[in-house]
C-alpha cells in the first residue's frame, strides 16, 4: 500500500521513512498500522513493555487520523480492532486505560468492522481481510463457532485457496464438530511452495484424524512437531499422541509421551496448561470413556453416546470419577 501511494517504504528503515513521512494525515495511518503489527508481534513474543508502548503510539497516532483526515474510512479498521484489544483487558487493569481515556467496546469494534467490510465487493482483498480479522475476534471471543463455519461455507468455494481462510475455516468446521469437512479439505487442499507454510493444517489434520479414532493420525501429529518452529501447541500434540496410543493399546507409548507432555512446550496456550494438568497424575485413563471423548469433540455424537451405553463400558468404570 505505501508503494502504491508513492511512499518507498522499507522495513528495515521503517523509522527513517516514517519520521520523512509522518507529517502527512496519510502517513500518520499507515505509521499507526506498522506500530499496531510491532504491538501484535511484541505480544506473541512475550515482550510486554515494548508491546505496550508500541499499542499506545498506535493509539495515539490512530485517534489523530481520525480527528484530522480529510477521509477517515482508511482508519476505521484500525479503529475497531483497538477498541476490541481494549474490551479484552482483565478488569484489574481497566482502570490504567480508563486514566488515560482509553476505554474498550467489543461489540462496536465488531460493528465498525463490519461496515467497513461492507463497503468492499466481496471478490476483492479488502473484504476478504475484513472477514478474515471479523472471524477471528468472534471465534475468540463469543466463540460461535457454528456461526462462524455457517458463514464461511457459504463463501468456501471462492476462497478455499487463500491458506488463511482456509485455516479460519477449518478452525470454525473442527470447533462445531465437523469433523468430516475438516478432513475432506485437506485431503483436497495441499500446501505448495508458493505459499507460507503453516503448520497448524497438520495439527487440525491429526486432531481430526484423531477424533474418529483413525490409525492415520499419528503422522500428521509427528509432522507437526517436527514442521513447528515454536513451542506453542507442543504439549498439547505429545497429549494427542499419548490418547493415540493409548486407544491402539500401546501403554508403554502412552507412557513415553506422558512424559513429554510435562517436559517440553510451554505454558502460553491454555491448551497446553490443560494437556500438562491432565497428565500430571500417573493414573491412565479409562480407555472407552477417552474413545467416547475423541468422538464427541469430532461430532460423532451418536457413536459416542452408543459407546457410553455399552455394557462393557458401563461395568469398566472403576470409581466415582469416572462414573
Amino acid at each position: 500500500r505505501l508503494i502504491h501511494n508513492g511512499f518507498n517504504f522499507n522495513f528495515t528503515t521503517k523509522n527513517i521513512e516514517i519520521n520523512r513521512i509522518q507529517s502527512h494525515n496519510e502517513a500518520m495511518h499507515y505509521q499507526a498500522e506498522c506500530d499496531f503489527h510491532s504491538f501484535l508481534l511484541a505480544l506473541y513474543h512475550q515482550e510486554n513493555f515494548h508491546a505496550l508502548k508500541k499499542f499506545l503510539q498506535a493509539y495515539r497516532q490512530s485517534k489523530h487520523f481520525l480527528k484530522h483526515a480529510d477521509n477517515p474510512e482508511p482508519g476505521r479498521k484500525l479503529q475497531g480492532m483497538i477498541l476490541v484489544i481494549l474490551s479484552a483487558i482483565p478488569e484489574e487493569y481497566t482502570w490504567i486505560t480508563t486514566l488515560i481515556g482509553m476505554k474498550g467496546d467489543l461489540n462496536r469494534g465488531l460493528t465498525i468492522l463490519e461496515d467497513r467490510m461492507d463497503m468492499f465487493e466481496i471478490n476483492t482483498a479488502e473484504h476478504l481481510e475484513l472477514l478474515l480479522i471479523i472471524t477471528f475476534i468472534k471465534n475468540m471471543f463469543n466463540q460461535d463457532y457454528q456461526n462462524s463455519y455457517t458463514n464461511l461455507k457459504k463463501l468456501a468455494a471462492a476462497y478455499l485457496e487463500n491458506p488463511l481462510f482456509r485455516l479460519l475455516y477449518l478452525i470454525s468446521a473442527s470447533k462445531s464438530g465437523h469433523n468430516e469437512e475438516v478432513i475432506r479439505i485437506l485431503k483436497i487442499y495441499h500446501q505448495d511452495q508458493t505459499e507460507h507454510q503453516i503448520c497448524y493444517f497438520n495439527y487440525l489434520f491429526g486432531e481430526a484424524m484423531l477424533h474418529r479414532l483413525d490409525k492415520n493420525a499419528e503422522s500428521h501429529i509427528q509432522l507437526y512437531i517436527r514442521c513447528s518452529p515454536g513451542e506453542i501447541y507442543l504439549k498439547s500434540a505429545y497429549r494427542k499422541l499419548a490418547w493415540y496410543h493409548l486407544i491402539h493399546g500401546d501403554t508403554l507409548s502412552f507412557q513415553s509421551y506422558r512424559k513429554l507432555v510435562l517436559k517440553s512446550g510451554s505454558m502460553i496456550a491454555d491448551i497446553d496448561k490443560q494437556a500438562h494438568n491432565d497428565f500430571i497424575t500417573t493414573a491412565i485413563p479409562n480407555i472407552d470413556l477417552l474413545k467416547a471423548r475423541l468422538l464427541f469433540d469430532g461430532g460423532y455424537y451418536g457413536q459416542a453416546k452408543s459407546l457410553l451405553l455399552e455394557k462393557k463400558t458401563r461395568e469398566g468404570l472403576k470409581d466415582v470419577y469416572q462414573q
